[in-house]
């Protein structure tokens, strides 16, 4: 069984009006919590792509190949903060008409990256037994995930990419095949934007709010379950900001620590 992380920051953007501060050191924050602990990530594990590295090709090809590497009970951990945005989508299946993106370096129309493109990557080589978590800190990013269309107990297709809270999920069997057998943990929901803190913990470093509380809450109690945790981490993004963000999980099993290992 093997461990490995995929984590992509990006302060400097081709176009520096794009720029922000704080998402280096969400990775080395994250970086941090994973090689201590019960995570146990040697940091050969772990794999950063930062400003001019993280492209749209290279995010891409190293997540496949992260992906397309795993077996069965390795553990794996992509993660994004940088911006995210919305754009105007081609699919009339979606609901509202809009696919949510992660930014790349280029900071380009052709090269953001689409939910769609995402959930494919996971559901090509993602299994229950496999342990995948991808975590999102940017703006919209509560819809990085398919939901599915149901009929009976059938999946039919997938027709949108808006998110269904976990609480709204009444029975396990519904839960497995809507959500899929990874864990997204989200900064917001899909029409909310994700704040940046300017300073903030003992070294009064620029900060995501979502990473910052998402973090410090991880780091001293790793197996609470969302169902427990939700609350706690939008406290802690409540007392160092007053954004209106509300974190979204969305989990293979709403009983399983936020990150599975």
């Amino acid at each position: 069984m093997t461990k490995r992380a995929l984590m992509v920051g990006i302060n400097a953007y081709r176009n520096p009006n794009f720029n922000l501060k704080e998402c280096l050191n969400d990775v080395d924050s994250l970086k941090s919590l994973l090689t201590s602990g019960p995570y146990n990530f040697s940091i050969d594990d772990i794999e950063s792509l930062t400003d001019t590295s993280a492209t749209k090709q290279n995010i891409m090809s190293r997540l496949e190949q992260m992906l397309a590497s795993a077996n069965e009970g390795d553990t794996l951990v992509f993660a994004y903060s940088g911006h995210g945005t919305q754009t105007t989508s081609q699919d009339p299946s979606e609901v509202d008409m809009k696919d949510e993106c992660l930014v790349p370096h280029e900071g380009t129309f052709t090269a953001l990256i689409k939910d769609n493109e995402l959930s494919e990557l996971y559901n090509k080589y993602i299994n229950e037994k496999i342990k995948f978590t991808a975590i999102y800190d940017m703006c919209h990013s509560g819809t990085m995930i398919r939901e599915l269309a149901m009929v009976g107990d059938e999946i039919v297709e997938n027709i949108t990419n808006r998110c269904l809270d976990i609480f709204d999920l009444k029975e396990k069997k519904f839960r497995d095949k809507e959500l899929g057998p990874y864990n997204v943990l989200s900064a917001c929901k899909d029409d909310e934007t994700a704040a940046d803190v300017r300073e903030v913990g003992p070294r009064r470093l620029p900060r995501g709010a979502f990473s910052y509380s998402l973090h410090n809450f991880l780091s001293s109690t790793p197996d609470v379950p969302v169902s427990l945790a939700d609350r706690q981490i939008l406290d802690g993004i409540k007392n160092i900001s007053n954004h209106n963000q509300n974190p979204h999980y969305v989990l293979y099993d709403i009983n399983s620590p936020l990150i599975r290992y």
